[in-house]
């Protein structure tokens, strides 16, 4: 049947590529060749066949290799098949044209966009052309026959310039994909922003910004900040507060002044929405409607910040936004696969980049402090990223071993960093459960002395109660039985105070002075 009789339809050609019927590629072969009724070159058939049988050979074979080339391989087998082409159109066995006319209809076959087509056949045969070649020899195998080698194509063959073409075929291959990277860096480095060039003259001539604070002596306005608390001191509580304050304009811990801002985004991956909205709730916030909550625990790795993609998502989603509260890093990092130790940099620079774009200027990431409570946990870049680092530190008790509401423990809380120098003093939980105080007259060192003292005359009211009557070597020796820590010399002094407050009573006896309650103790067995 010819060609005029079987026009060529390109959805039956492509869907018979793909199907188990090779035995019609040889048919459809020869109708591109011929130029059927409906092909491109229809109008104007090509002329008869030029170059050598073995180029045509070669061609008809890669032709064929396009033509079946499945997707996600197409454009990849075309540029073989043209660089090959190329090198045989340079040693004079083909004619580019019928080349070009050939590898275009196979590459149309496959399903290869016209001008992704044009432009892989023109570099393929360009730089195949540097490297001309003619027919391979062929060598007798070891294992042929003088009679299976006369044969010629019949018989076993080796090519002995194989090696040659494919080192030449995989350095063109390697080419494109050099030529591809150079592309996606040049587009890629097109996109970055350079910061502008400035003279330190100039910008000395500018009058200093008055520092504008978001939270007094605290937290700058466009300032970063990290909140490094120790474990279970109440970051969450204390991040509770920083947000009442930002919304409804109140002081932060009824010492600092804030200033109030139109909406805030909290992001936390602790503390699910039903204990989120339960502990907002105890809050009393003013304006809710200033605040947004985004849950991301066990959601912690759809915040994969250091994709600039979905960076750029994410810079959606926080637009609008005057403030952001993170509590906190340590599940983001591990979501991310990034180690606490060596890679939190990466996180908070990519932090920094999404704040940046989300045009967000105020934000606080809150991070907890190692086992000893002091010092935040991880990467020391931790602590050279923020603005301002904020402390909250439990106090140790007196006594470790004695049973306490872990409320009852005092909480301490403090500031430094570029701006802010606020020396640690106590914060108090209010009546109702969430709301915390400032306590600048009370330290952590004035705490502990406090504990120790109250722990001390405890003591001595016990063993004075148990003992009535017992000297000053027998207090002593009483207490350390009882465990009551204390530096000796201490235990004078605190019955003095006692004495003073009417709570013992002393007696002399000798050169001893004896010891009892009183009446107005509180361990006396007459109260």
């Amino acid at each position: 049947m010819s060609a005029e009789e079987t026009p060529w339809e390109p959805v039956d050609i492509v869907a018979m590529m793909r199907s188990e019927a090779r035995k019609e590629l040889p048919h459809f072969l020869d109708l591109l060749k011929s130029g059927g009724a409906n092909s491109r070159n229809s109008e104007n058939p090509p002329a008869s066949p030029g170059g050598t049988p073995y180029g045509r050979k070669a061609l008809d074979d890669e032709a064929r290799a396009v033509a079946a080339a499945h997707v996600g391989t197409r454009n990849d087998q075309l540029n073989v098949a043209s660089f090959a082409c190329g090198q045989l159109v340079a040693g004079g066995q083909l004619v580019e044209d019928e080349v070009v006319a050939a590898l275009t209809a196979a590459a149309q076959a496959a399903g290869l966009p016209a001008r992704e087509t044009a432009a892989t056949i023109a570099s393929g045969i360009g730089s195949g052309k540097e490297h001309p070649r003619g027919p391979e020899p062929r060598v007798q195998s070891l294992n042929t026959s003088p009679r299976e080698a006369s044969q010629g194509e019949d018989g076993p063959e080796v090519v002995a310039d194989t090696f040659a073409r494919d080192v030449a075929l995989e350095a063109q291959r390697l080419r494109v994909r050099e030529a591809a990277r150079d592309l996606v860096a040049r587009e890629k480095a097109g996109a970055v922003a350079i910061p502008t060039r400035r003279s330190l003259a100039d910008l000395l001539t500018e009058p200093d910004e008055e520092v504008t604070w978001s939270v007094d002596r605290l937290l700058g306005a466009n300032s970063k900040g990290l909140l490094n608390a120790q474990h279970k001191a109440g970051k969450t509580t204390l991040g509770g507060n920083l947000v009442r304050s930002w919304v409804d304009g109140v002081s932060f811990l009824g010492e600092f002044p804030t200033r109030a801002v139109g909406k805030i985004v909290v992001l936390d991956n602790e503390m699910g929405r039903a204990r989120l909205a339960r502990w907002y709730r105890q809050l009393a916030i003013a304006h809710p409607d200033r605040v947004d909550l985004i849950d991301l625990r066990g959601a912690a790795s759809s915040f994969n910040i250091l994709d600039p993609s979905i960076r750029s998502r994410w810079a959606e989603c926080l637009a609008g936004a005057d403030a952001a509260l993170l509590d906190c890093l340590r599940p983001f990092l591990d979501a991310l696969g990034l180690d606490e130790h060596r890679e939190a940099g990466r996180f908070l620079e990519a932090l920094d980049e999404l704040m940046a774009e989300a045009g967000v200027g105020t934000y606080v990431l809150s991070h907890h402090t190692g086992h000893n409570g002091e010092h935040a946990r991880g990467d020391s870049r931790i602590l050279d990223w923020p603005d301002e680092i904020w402390n909250l530190r439990r106090a140790k008790p007196a006594d470790p071993d004695a049973p306490t509401d872990d409320r009852d423990v005092p909480r301490f809380f403090g500031a430094y960093g570029r701006e802010s120098d606020v020396r640690e003093g106590q914060v108090e939980l209010d009546g109702d459960g969430r709301t915390l105080t400032f306590r600048a007259d009370v330290s952590r060192a004035s705490a502990r002395h406090d504990a120790k003292r109250l722990a001390l005359r405890s003591g001595l009211l016990m063993v004075i109660g148990a003992n009535p009557g017992a000297n000053s070597r027998q207090v002593e020796r009483l207490l350390r039985e009882r465990g009551v820590t204390f530096t000796k010399g201490d235990e004078g002094p605190a019955i003095t105070e006692l004495v003073r407050d009417g709570l013992v009573r002393r007696e002399a006896a000798g050169n001893a002075r004896l010891h009892y309650l009183t009446d107005m103790s509180p361990t006396s067995p007459g109260t």
